[in-house]
C-alpha cells in the first residue's frame, strides 16, 4: 500500500523518516527530494571501466560542490549528485525514487531507484542530460520524488538491509562509489580460473 501525506507526515514526525522534513515539500502521496552540496563526474583520464577492478571502480567519480552558480550538465553527460535529506526508511517500508515529470520534459534523466527497508544514509542517484545543450542544476533543487510502500509483513532481521555484510551504501554521508559483491567476485574469480585451467 503507497503512503499518503498524513501517514508520511507521522513517520517523519515520529521516525525521522526524512531529515530535514519541509511541509512545503510532501505531496499527496509523495515527499520531493532536493540536490545536495556534491555533485560526482566521471574521470575523464579513466581509459576503461573494469568491473572486476576495484581500483577503476574507486577513481570513476571525481567529487565537486556544487557552487551558488550551479553546475553545468554538458550534452550526454551522466553524473551523480547527493540529495540533501537523510533518509531512514522503517523496517515496515520501503521506498522508490522517482523522476519529477518537469525534468523528464526538460530532456533531463533521473535514475528511479528502490531503497529496501532500514536503508539509512545521504541517497547518491544519476541525473543524465539527454538534450544537445547544457542543463543548470543548484543545490537545493526539488529533483526527484520518494514514493513509499507499507510492507505486508516486516522482513526477517537476518535479511534486513541494515543487517546485510554487504550493505555497502548503509549509513552512507560521504560518498562511496560502486563496490563488487565480495561474494559474487569470488564466483567470478573462480570461473575464469576454471576457464583458465589455473
Amino acid at each position: 500500500m503507497i503512503l499518503t501525506d498524513k501517514e508520511i507526515r507521522d513517520l517523519c514526525e515520529k521516525n525521522d523518516m526524512i531529515s530535514p522534513f519541509k511541509e512545503e515539500a510532501l505531496q499527496s502521496e509523495s515527499y520531493d527530494l532536493g540536490i545536495g552540496d556534491m555533485v560526482y563526474v566521471t574521470d575523464k583520464n579513466l581509459r576503461e571501466l573494469d568491473l572486476k577492478n576495484e581500483d577503476t571502480l574507486n577513481r570513476l567519480y571525481k567529487e565537486y560542490n556544487i557552487p551558488d552558480e550551479g553546475f553545468l550538465l554538458k550534452p550526454k553527460e551522466c553524473v551523480l549528485v547527493s540529495l540533501k535529506e537523510v533518509l531512514n526508511i522503517p523496517e515496515n517500508i520501503n521506498a522508490h525514487i522517482r523522476p519529477r515529470t518537469r525534468f523528464i520534459r526538460a530532456g533531463l534523466e533521473i535514475s528511479s531507484q528502490q531503497l529496501n527497508s532500514t536503508y539509512h544514509g545521504i541517497l547518491k542517484i544519476r541525473l543524465s542530460n539527454f538534450l544537445d545543450v547544457p542543463i543548470r542544476i543548484y543545490k537545493g533543487l526539488k529533483i526527484c520524488q520518494i514514493i513509499f510502500e507499507e510492507l505486508k509483513e516486516v522482513p526477517t532481521k537476518e535479511k534486513q538491509y541494515k543487517n546485510k555484510k554487504n550493505a555497502t551504501y548503509q549509513n552512507e554521508k560521504e560518498f562511496r562509489g560502486p563496490k563488487l559483491d565480495p561474494e559474487l567476485q569470488k564466483k567470478a574469480d573462480e570461473i575464469v580460473r576454471q576457464l583458465l585451467g589455473d
